[in-house]
């Protein structure tokens, strides 16, 4: 009897197992894809690693497909003819969305409905004789979204009212930690393949795992316009075209849709850019907006954010080329029903810096490229320089006019070009703390991502990083969420540069090169100040001591709390909990004293300030006011 009571037992363990190994099989369904792709689109096979899945489509902010057939005959169907539909709300408010080819005589439109309701529309073609693509009427309903991803939860994001930071649709503040994959549209991130034991697939665990680590957004490049001797942009369904500018590879484009679905399920932002430098000019125009017609249609439903153009005066024959990219984001701004945030990405030091086309209605954001020169004795000769540029673009950036959102999109990537990795973490600090809504990091062998040691794609003749190395160092990995969960425990959208409130006892504290820096909140109860590292071998700079510096403009009838905080490992040091300033609002500040080995940030908090929570909810509250009253 005993016996048999084990044997039960043992079976039915077993049969919990194996019920357990069918809920967390990886292999999933079969690809939902199969089957779906042309005879000439080369009939290439897409990854049957199941995505993470969206909850039902009829949800607000949720994308919904409806799909045409067409009656006509094209030999090219994405250029020889055009679709669009008309959408009306319950409100009687209209969204005009273009459509797309699919591939055959499929054609789709893909709708993202902004608020709850029955949405019906009619779709139009160009060629009003398709029966099958003109005059179809029909309907869609949305109710309120019920899952737990933020992005779809709260909205695509905004510009936020004061020009400063970014908000989710609701008005939540968003803070912006991105990572940089800039072929992660193509096969170079693989979404079948791993040569690492710890990684199914390239792409699903890179992703997978800056989202678990709590990157916000993913930049990568979608690059419409072919280049057939560059191979490196092509996916796993071969060449974005078949037929330069009149037959898009529909295997390429679905490619790219499962990537950009499967960022946002886990929650990041696809930051979309549409190709590099010198691929637009005068006589590619009509032809090229076109392709990014196609592109709105199948990827502006999504939670997205478009970057025109890397590096986009790179290549270009003449002023006129760079001024089309204007024409451009004008162009998608006109398409885009959903008011997809657009910006442009370059340096700022060029003929055509990257704010050129500040004050233009298409662009929302400025996308700097600081750089990765490192600054120390290599290209500076040991002066510093390198810091000093950024803390003058950062400064032009802060005080334009009219004013700007702006981001540090890619400066000294980790490991990249003999750059110390502590000049990585620390350039993400100072660009935040000098107004930045964020930091874009990459590494090297990430930002190009390296299969191998024997890939030298792009190494620019450094010995290859391989990308599973890449996605685990130290920066990427603990110091750039460390840093997110400092920022994000402060109510960080009311954090400014702020250049008066400290009175520094040395003329050179103030004038250095590479310096302290200091935020504080519109109410003073939150000041912050960073520290770099002082060491003139790694920052090729060197400011002296300003012990007895005067910290002022406090509530002298409130009492703070001053703390030291870690950005290497994310620990706190209580200083005080008591702190009362003086009669006069001053307090004297603490002197960090390790700075010739890391760096070190101060907080000092006012004890009778609301939780982070609370702030939050007061911020989305204002900011929808705000917009109420636009």
């Amino acid at each position: 009897m005993f016996r048999k009571c084990i044997l039960i037992i043992l079976s039915v363990i077993m049969l919990l197992a194996v019920l357990l190994s069918a809920c967390t099989d990886r292999t999933g369904p079969a690809d939902p894809w199969e089957g779906l792709f042309d005879p000439d689109s080369q009939n290439v096979p897409v990854s049957t690693v199941p995505q993470n899945s969206f909850p039902k489509a009829e949800m607000v902010n949720v994308t919904q497909e409806i799909e045409l057939t067409s009656t006509g005959e094209y030999e090219y169907p994405y250029a020889d003819a055009s679709i669009y539909a008309v959408f009306t709300g319950p409100e009687g408010q209209t969204m005009t969305i273009p459509g797309y080819w699919f591939g055959g005589a499929t054609w789709k439109i893909r709708f993202a409905a902004p608020s709850e309701g029955t949405w019906n529309y009619e779709v139009f073609c160009s060629n009003t004789e398709d029966t099958g693509l003109h005059g179809i009427k029909g309907a869609l309903t949305a109710e309120k979204y019920t899952g737990d991803n933020e992005l779809l939860k709260r909205g695509r994001l905004r510009v936020s009212c004061d020009k400063e930071d970014l908000t989710y649709g609701d008005g939540t503040p968003f803070f912006w930690l991105a990572d940089t994959h800039w072929f992660g549209f193509s096969k170079r991130l693989n979404f079948e393949k791993s040569n690492s034991p710890d990684y199914e697939t390239m792409f699903h665990g890179t992703v997978d795992q800056r989202a678990e680590e709590g990157y916000t957004a993913f930049q990568a490049m979608i690059w419409v316009s072919n280049n057939d001797s560059w191979r490196s942009i092509e996916n796993e369904g071969g060449m974005p075209w078949i037929t330069l500018w009149k037959k898009p590879t529909p295997a390429y484009w679905r490619c790219v849709d499962k990537r950009v679905e499967y960022i946002v399920s886990k929650g990041m932002v696809p930051v979309i850019g549409l190709d590099w430098g010198g691929a637009l000019n005068t006589d590619n125009y009509d032809d090229y907006i076109a392709i990014v017609r196609y592109a709105v249609a199948r990827y502006a439903s999504y939670p997205i954010v478009w970057n025109l153009c890397g590096e986009y005066a790179n290549d270009s024959r003449s002023s006129e080329d760079l001024e089309c990219y204007g024409k451009l984001g004008q162009y998608i701004s006109e398409i885009d029903a959903y008011d997809t945030l657009e910006t442009i990405h370059g340096p700022r030091s060029n003929y055509y810096p990257v704010d050129y086309f500040r004050g233009q209605e298409w662009f929302s954001f400025i996308m700097s490229e600081g750089g990765h020169v490192p600054t120390f004795d290599f290209y500076d000769n040991g002066t510093g320089s390198d810091y000093l540029h950024f803390y003058k673009e950062y400064k032009i950036y802060r005080e334009s006019e009219p004013k700007m959102a702006w981001l540090e999109a890619e400066a000294k990537y980790e490991d990249i070009w003999e750059i110390p990795t502590d000049q990585t973490r620390e350039i993400a600090y100072i660009a935040i703390m000098n107004g930045s809504f964020g930091y874009s990091y990459g590494s090297e062998g990430g930002w190009q991502d390296t299969w191998d040691e024997k890939d030298e794609f792009q190494t620019y003749w450094r010995k290859p990083t391989p990308w599973y190395i890449a996605l685990n160092k130290i920066v990427g990995t603990t110091h750039m969420p460390i840093m997110k969960a400092f920022f994000t425990s402060l109510p960080f959208w009311d954090l400014n540069y702020d250049t008066t409130s400290v009175k520094w006892t040395t003329e050179a504290a103030e004038d250095a090169v590479l310096k302290p820096t200091v935020n504080t909140t519109s109410d003073k109860r939150c000041v912050v100040i960073y520290y770099p590292i002082n060491n003139a071998k790694i920052n090729a700079d060197e400011y002296p001591e300003a012990r007895g510096s005067v910290l002022s403009g406090l509530n002298k009838k409130e009492t703070y709390t001053a703390r030291w905080f870690d950005p290497q490992t994310g620990e706190y040091t209580l200083i005080s909990d008591s702190i009362k300033p003086g009669w006069n609002g001053r307090y004297t500040l603490p002197w960090p004293e390790d700075l010739a080995e890391r760096d070190c940030i101060f907080i000092l908090t006012a004890n009778s300030a609301p939780s982070v929570n609370e702030e939050y909810w007061r911020a989305a509250m204002s900011e929808q006011q705000l917009r109420g009253q636009q």
